[in-house]
């Protein structure tokens, strides 16, 4: 599973997109850390390229359902036929310093200290997640390690005396691969749980079981449908409100002059991402900004989405991100 950016991330990016005012401070924070999560998870890939060994497996983002229902995240399970690791990531700077009898870590940034919930407590839960996720299924308990890597090499980390231990766990980026390589060297001497095709399998089926989730994200920052701008965008430019021309077909940006058949696909990506994930031929007409019913169906019948029928409505299920269907 190759890393993409967040969905979440999209969610932000595609609402500040959309609001024409309004975006505030708080909103303004979370994109920017949001941000520097996926570039911190994107340098850690960057040095896991280096890593020419085919015995690990490398699955990414990864959200699975607990057996108390809820879900789990993990930013990298790195999967062997001997031993698992469970991998996070944080791109913080300053200084950080560990409490592991407090389950805290502190951040220290422009003279400021800033409490922050320990990262090892929460690998550890995700193991423990982890391991009632495989039995389940009948699938063996490996060993599992932990890592907790700081993308970022100019931070600082420290740890109080009775948090030297959890040192252990800790990594910066650059140095994943040799500890990689030195956990591949311990574990040489078990026992292996997988073959080679069974291996592919259990890969197989971590990704089957991966569940996406969207954000209630106008809810989050006190917003309604309403305070969308509507309309299709320029991909170009990204002016609101193109035009669309009937006889071509195509939308036309007065601002750029840009023109695009499938312009609107990346409205109904937004629609997705901000308002939920089904849509009816009115709300299509709604929010593109088109009058005909012919239209908007005729967007619609050349996606590669699902349609349900339900009190006299026709709801169609969007998806992220939406592709034509094969010709």
């Amino acid at each position: 599973m190759n890393r993409s950016m967040p969905i979440r991330l999209h969610q932000l990016k595609a609402l500040k997109n959309r609001l024409p005012s309004g975006w505030s401070s708080k909103m303004k924070e979370d994109l920017t850390l949001y941000e520097a999560g996926y570039r911190g998870e994107r340098n850690l890939e960057y040095h896991l390229n280096f890593l020419e060994d085919r015995d690990f497996v490398f699955v990414h983002d990864l959200r699975l359902r607990a057996s108390n229902g809820h879900y789990f995240q993990v930013d990298t399970l790195v999967v062997t036929s001997r031993f698992f690791v469970i991998v996070e990531v944080k791109n913080l700077v300053g200084r950080i310093e560990f409490h592991d009898e407090l389950k805290q870590m502190v951040r220290r940034s422009n003279g400021e200290d800033i409490l922050m919930p320990n990262p090892l407590h929460q690998v550890r839960r995700q193991q423990a997640q982890l391991s009632d996720w495989l039995l389940e299924r009948d699938l063996p308990l490996m060993p599992c390690e932990q890592l907790i890597v700081f993308a970022n090499p100019s931070t600082i980390i420290h740890s109080t005396e009775a948090g030297k231990k959890s040192l252990s766990k800790v990594v910066y980026a650059e140095g994943v691969v040799p500890r990689l390589e030195k956990l591949k060297s311990h574990f040489s001497k078990g026992r292996s749980y997988f073959d080679k095709s069974s291996l592919a399998k259990l890969v197989d089926t971590l990704k089957a079981n991966h569940a996406p989730s969207l954000f209630p994200i106008l809810s989050t920052y006190q917003l309604n449908y309403s305070n969308l701008q509507k309309g299709v965008f320029c991909p170009d430019c990204r002016a609101p409100r193109m035009n669309r021309q009937g006889r071509s077909g195509s939308w036309h940006c007065k601002s750029c002059g840009c023109k695009s058949k499938d312009a609107h696909i990346r409205a109904l990506e937004d629609y997705y991402l901000l308002v939920k994930p089904t849509i009816t031929n009115a709300e299509v007409r709604e929010f593109l900004g088109v009058e005909s019913k012919d239209v908007a169906k005729r967007f619609l019948s050349k996606l590669d989405i699902k349609s349900t029928h339900k009190n006299r409505y026709c709801y169609y299920h969007l998806t992220f991100p939406l592709r034509l269907k094969k010709i």
